[in-house]
């Protein structure tokens, strides 16, 4: 059975408070995460469902972009793998 990709996020065990992704020697728990995703998902919801998306960005602005758009229920693909089958 399939899982959805954003549930990779919402279920993970780490507790709400406690850091989820270290970039940058920067900690972002998983609160600040969601609350991002959320917040950009939110801005992807005129979207149509399905669409695909480019996610420009590096560190944890490719990874809140990556989840929300999978939150959004859209096919996202990072910059760097778009160019790479563009040049193929």
């Amino acid at each position: 059975m399939a899982t959805p990709l954003g549930s990779l996020l919402t279920d993970h065990p780490v507790a709400l408070g406690d850091p989820l992704v270290h970039v940058d020697d920067l900690a972002h728990t998983k609160a600040d995460v969601v609350a991002e995703v959320g917040a950009l998902a939110s801005q992807l919801s005129g979207v149509a469902p399905g669409s695909p998306v480019v996610v420009i960005g590096d560190g944890i602005a490719v990874l809140l972009g990556l989840f929300a758009s999978w939150a959004a229920g859209l096919v996202a693909r990072s910059e760097e793998h778009t160019s790479e089958l563009q040049s193929h």
